[in-house]
């Protein structure tokens, strides 16, 4: 059947624009590391330019309120032409001396990719009707996924060719070209004939006020008091928490099957055609499976994925790259969705940076961590580890989430607990 969703313009404008920002974003992330590899020879700086990523996580509720306290619309379209002239500096860059420009720019951008994240869904949840939130956060997973794979692929291509300068001029042009997509959402009263046109302007302060921490904190206090949410943001937090480990254990499983380093952009391709064929799947479905199954269904793909790379030979692990790759649509769109219906508009993006940096930080924590037990502790018990661990928070959603489903829920709630029992 053909949702609203799939009928206007406005909604396919945003999903333009996250097309083509996300290409931009994978374009260069894979560039950095090349770079920092090329100007100083080492491995070591090369892979902390995975960390200088993170460490945007740490400012997600303040990215989350610049998307509730300012027109999404205008956040959205002022966040990319900024990472487009951010990119600037790095016309700079020319030797190792100039390698705290690379870590600068890559701190700016992940902020940017945060605000953007966090208006979008903002925009998505004002544009579309309630009944179709989980097959447009389908379509956005789904295009998200497929720029993660082609970003680094193309980045790393014409780096190759022409070098780091025309990557940057590549990668500034599709910031702006995910602005003007932006841009052209009409605005309510802007017109009829375009959907759902999407409000444009800034969400009320809470009632009563409060310091600005405690504005950008209200995102967590929401979740924190309504059952289902706090089982999400701990389904999050220790989803975080544990797969951060196999940043660092993929190298010793790549070494553990005889490959060279350089196979594991070979199992990051495999991971992402999983991802782009469950996101599609996910969208096809969405009318059938309920978020909450599609959380618990995440996790067991990406708990299933990593007991298969422990069976050794090239298969197994090519397998289990395409199984854990599989888990992250259902995983993010379940999620997604379940907090959106369950959040006040001028909360959605403070929701959404409650819930990055409920997952992103204890990710980078674990990174860290990982890098040092992999040295300690043979590779197949920690992904034997991991895999316990996720189906133990797979089991947990599933109990937790369905029992605590009654709680503060919409008529499009009682959808996912007919489908989870």
């Amino acid at each position: 059947m053909t949702t609203p969703t799939a009928r206007h313009r406005g909604f396919f404008l945003l999903l333009a624009g996250v097309a083509v920002s996300g290409f931009g974003d994978w374009l260069l992330a894979i560039v950095f590391g090349m770079w920092v590899k090329d100007l100083t020879g080492s491995n070591g700086l090369a892979a902390s330019m995975i960390f200088a990523g993170t460490l945007p996580a740490f400012a997600a509720p303040l990215t989350g309120l610049v998307a509730d306290r300012f027109p999404r619309r205008t956040v959205f379209v002022s966040a990319a032409l900024g990472s487009a002239v951010l990119l600037g500096p790095l016309f700079a860059v020319h030797d190792r001396g100039d390698l705290w420009i690379l870590y600068l720019v890559a701190v700016c951008g992940g902020l940017g990719a945060g605000v953007i994240s966090a208006a979008v869904n903002g925009l998505s949840r004002s544009m579309v009707p309630e009944e179709s939130l989980g097959r447009a956060n389908g379509m956005l997973a789904t295009v998200r996924q497929t720029m993660q794979l082609a970003g680094p692929a193309a980045g790393a291509l014409l780096y190759a060719a022409s070098g780091a300068r025309t990557v940057i001029v590549l990668d500034a042009a599709t910031f702006v070209v995910a602005a003007l997509c932006v841009a052209l959402i009409p605005v309510r009263g802007g017109g009829t004939g375009s959907g759902f046109p999407v409000p444009d302007a800034p969400g009320k302060p809470e009632a009563g006020g409060g310091s600005f921490g405690s504005e950008a904190a209200a995102g967590i206090r929401h979740m924190a008091g309504v059952p289902v949410l706090r089982r999400l943001l701990f389904t999050g937090f220790v989803f975080g928490l544990t797969i951060g480990f196999s940043e660092a254990v993929v190298f010793a499983v790549v070494e553990g099957i005889g490959r060279p380093a350089s196979y594991i952009g070979f199992l990051t391709s495999a991971e992402g055609i999983g991802s782009v064929a469950a996101g599609a799947l996910v969208t096809a479905l969405n009318s059938r499976i309920g978020d909450f199954r599609k959380i618990t269904t995440g996790l067991c793909c990406f708990s299933a994925g990593l007991l298969l790379q422990t069976g050794g030979g090239l298969p197994f692990v090519v397998a289990g790259a395409v199984l854990a790759g599989a888990g992250a649509p259902p995983l993010v769109v379940g999620i997604t969705t379940a907090a959106q219906r369950r959040t006040p508009n001028a909360l959605t993006g403070r929701i959404s940076g409650a819930l990055n940096f409920a997952v992103n930080v204890p990710f980078a924590v674990s990174i860290g961590f990982g890098a040092i037990l992999v040295g300690l502790v043979p590779y197949r018990i920690l992904l034997l580890c991991m895999s316990a661990g996720l189906a133990l928070v797979a089991l947990y959603s599933r109990v937790a989430l369905c029992e605590s489903g009654h709680s503060g829920r919409t008529a499009a709630d009682d959808v996912d607990l007919v489908h989870d029992r």
